[in-house]
């Protein structure tokens, strides 16, 4: 991107859908000891005092490395609504929580196991995993009979981009929206990746589900013309293809997320664990899916 030049995104995220009607130097040593004098020597010289050790030279590249920046301290800004209530982190806008009212209270993210990481911004590869410290404008967000919508502002920045997330909440809908905004203010050109990604563990064995179909047993995506069906999630594969829409659920409950610019690829990765050694519980492994824009 040139300097000056904008990026603009927008994404819905259409989360929790109800399936089944809609589809982080040595002191140097003293001399050598002197030897009795069979006569009478000459007077010594006083001793002189050992000189203290120089501190040592930083190297070049020791003096050129920049101080390692402190992260912005995460702050949380709850919303609810009728519909639902969430909290969302200043760590890239990620949910820490999101409760669906529907028929009782269902807890969508299980922070660690599952739910979203937040806006991953990153080389061209899509190789970052932290997800972008930023700021909230607002202290909360609340949806009512007056008040239908609501929003959430978000500022960040890294090595000279700055990147602005807006996320905007409806009372009559079970999902929200985000949009960005990446600009370079550098003179120098820059190919980056922004990536909004969801994950689950690929196995929830001996982990009890509060509701039924809380935990995500497949991966759906709208591409090429169809709706492909990945029900093993320890199946997954890596890949970015071209496409509508890429969801995360089980057969009651989808968490979707549905680019609105045709500049995003769908994507997935699998995080395998190194196998266990005997007597060791297996690893934890995850399988994530993004809307991703270069």
């Amino acid at each position: 991107m040139e300097k000056r030049a904008i990026l603009a995104f927008a994404l819905s995220l259409v989360v929790l859908v109800v399936y089944m009607t809609y589809f982080a130097p040595p002191t140097p040593p003293a001399g050598p000891e002197g030897k009795t004098a069979q006569q009478s020597p000459a007077k010594a010289p006083a001793p002189q005092p050992t000189p203290a050790p120089s501190p040592p030279v930083p190297s070049a590249s020791a003096r050129l490395a920049p101080a390692p920046v402190a992260r912005v301290p995460q702050r949380t800004v709850p919303v609810d609504g009728s519909a639902y209530h969430a909290v969302v982190s200043s760590e890239g806008g990620k949910l820490q929580e999101w409760t669906l009212h529907y028929r009782g209270e269902k807890p969508m993210v299980i922070v660690g196991e599952l739910g979203p990481h937040g806006l991953v911004l990153g080389p061209a590869a899509g190789t970052a995993t932290e997800p972008l410290p930023m700021t909230i404008r607002e202290d909360a967000v609340r949806l009512g009979p007056d008040k239908s919508t609501g929003t959430l502002t978000l500022a960040g920045g890294d090595e000279g981009l700055r990147v602005q997330q807006t996320i905007l909440f409806d009372a009559s809908n079970l999902g929200y929206e985000v949009r960005l905004r990446v600009e370079n203010a550098s003179t120098a050109p820059r190919t980056v990746s922004v990536a909004v990604p969801w994950s689950t563990r690929t196995d929830w064995q001996g982990i009890t589900e509060k509701f039924l179909g809380q935990h995500p047993s497949e991966v759906v995506l709208a591409s090429d013309g169809r709706i492909q069906h990945l029900d093993t999630l320890t199946a997954v594969e890596d890949r970015v293809v071209a496409g509508d829409w890429i969801a995360m659920g089980s057969v009651w409950y989808l968490a979707a997320l549905i680019p609105k610019s045709p500049d995003f690829k769908l994507v997935t990765h699998a995080t395998k664990g190194t196998p266990a050694k005997e007597g060791q519980s297996p690893p934890t492994t995850h399988v994530t899916i993004a809307a991703r824009a270069t």
